[in-house]
């Protein structure tokens, strides 16, 4: 049992880093039926819905700096109450899901040159890959820890 719970233990950090790869800004969409759905990536809809809720004005004013950085061309920007002023979602990586980063409601217009700032620290973030690297990492480490354990605790059995 014990060897059980370490070899399943780094599989959730993986499980958690593809999650950050494949991430998808879940987005809702309306039919003619006043019924709600979440449309995905692969609907012809998806880019349209997000234009409609992204902030199109911080992207502009984000735009040079993206260029510059060598970030994805399709990060987004949502406006979104949460916990923490700005929080990025996703990779650079990869562009099967979405980058994205959370701004908190308001933050831009309280205090640009502060969210200016933090944006740009957010944007570190996706373009180091670092919601990735965060899962990665431990995963590998507890994964080649658990192999040595098993091999420790095999020879010490013989």
């Amino acid at each position: 049992m014990f060897i059980y719970g370490l070899l399943i233990f780094p599989f959730g950090y993986l499980m958690q880093a593809y999650k950050e790869a494949c991430f998808e800004v879940p987005i809702q969409g309306e039919y003619r039926d006043r019924s709600v759905e979440r449309i995905y990536k692969s609907d012809p809809r998806y880019n349209e819905a997000l234009e409609n809720i992204q902030n199109s004005h911080i992207k502009e004013q984000m735009q040079p700096f993206l260029k510059k950085c060598g970030v994805r061309k399709d990060l987004i920007f949502l406006e979104a109450p949460s916990l923490s002023l700005c929080t990025a979602i996703g990779t650079n990586m990869f562009q099967k899901g979405d980058a994205t980063i959370l701004v908190s409601k308001g933050f831009h217009q309280t205090d640009e040159e502060a969210c200016t700032w933090t944006l740009k620290h957010e944007i570190s973030h996706i373009k180091h890959n670092d919601k990735l690297t965060i899962f990665a990492v431990p995963a590998v480490c507890q994964l080649s820890a658990a192999i040595f354990g098993i091999r420790s605790l095999s020879y010490g059995y013989s």
